[in-house]
């Protein structure tokens, strides 16, 4: 019976987690002999990631991860690239190109100065600026989100390796929880707009509790004008409304219309 056939579980899942991640090694093996890497080799083994995260994200185990599929698409071009370098340039040059690549993978460096190669300095000048404003505009300012990825990986794991459909229910809670917060914090405002509009929202409450103080004594007055008018003393409420009325600037009466008419008039000159 071939190893493809068997089907061994483990006590625990951490063990199955073991077993499942020997066995894609042995689908697409990494390289034990730096000198030995070949580019189909290499091309088999970053297309075997690509498979498993292509499957993941196709599925409905796992949750759907803009990061993951990032990763799928990199994979993808590489192995799909060193596939073809490996049949259009023959097995000797491609070989090459793929000890270039684990060798750079291995010293870690490496990657940095053939990026500066393969861009120029012009450009890496440029981007590193760039990047380091990217990074400061996506971090979230302090707390758990800063390690919102850790946070994430770690969420992505745990689904994965739940048997129970109600830690699956709550493992993908967590991250869309863990999402919205991140949402929030892109955009939240800065301190300085916090400020601006914490002044503008200053100012304006100021305006309302004026104009609340003036719409209370033209009530007021006009109330005070109405038991005078009750009383039978129109002179006193002619007062009371001429002392609420203390700085107007409307339009005028003209004299002979009633204050029905007037007000019908002035509604449609100012639009009210």
């Amino acid at each position: 019976m071939s190893s493809t056939d068997e089907t061994v579980t483990g006590t625990t899942p951490a063990e199955r987690r073991k077993e499942v991640r020997a066995r894609l090694d042995e689908i697409g093996p990494y390289p034990a002999d730096p000198g030995a890497t070949t580019a189909a080799g290499l091309a088999r083994r970053l297309s075997v990631r690509a498979a498993v995260i292509s499957h993941q994200q196709l599925g409905t185990d796992a949750p759907f991860s803009a990061g993951q599929i990032d990763r799928l698409t990199v994979l993808f071009a590489a192995a799909h690239a060193l596939y073809a370098l490996d049949r259009l340039a023959g097995a000797d040059r491609a070989d090459a190109v793929a000890r270039e690549i684990r060798d750079a993978w291995d010293d870690g460096g490496g990657i940095g100065e053939w990026l500066w190669d393969h861009l120029g300095s012009a450009a890496c000048a440029e981007i590193g600026p760039l990047a380091d404003e990217l990074a400061a505009l996506e971090k979230p300012a302090d707390g758990l989100l800063a390690h919102a990825d850790t946070i994430r990986m770690a969420l992505d794991q745990a689904l994965m390796n739940a048997r129970s459909g109600v830690f699956q229910g709550r493992y993908r809670a967590a991250i869309a929880a863990l999402e919205g917060e991140i949402d929030k914090q892109a955009t939240a405002p800065s301190d300085d707009e916090i400020a601006r509009l914490t002044a503008e929202l200053a100012t304006a409450g100021e305006l309302v509790r004026r104009l609340e103080r003036i719409t209370t004594a033209w009530t007021r007055g006009m109330y005070s004008a109405w038991i005078d008018c009750r009383r039978g003393d129109p002179a006193a409420a002619a007062a009371c409304l001429s002392e609420g009325l203390d700085g107007y600037d409307g339009p005028e009466w003209d004299g002979t219309e009633t204050g029905a008419e007037w007000w019908e008039r002035t509604k449609a000159e100012e639009g009210l």
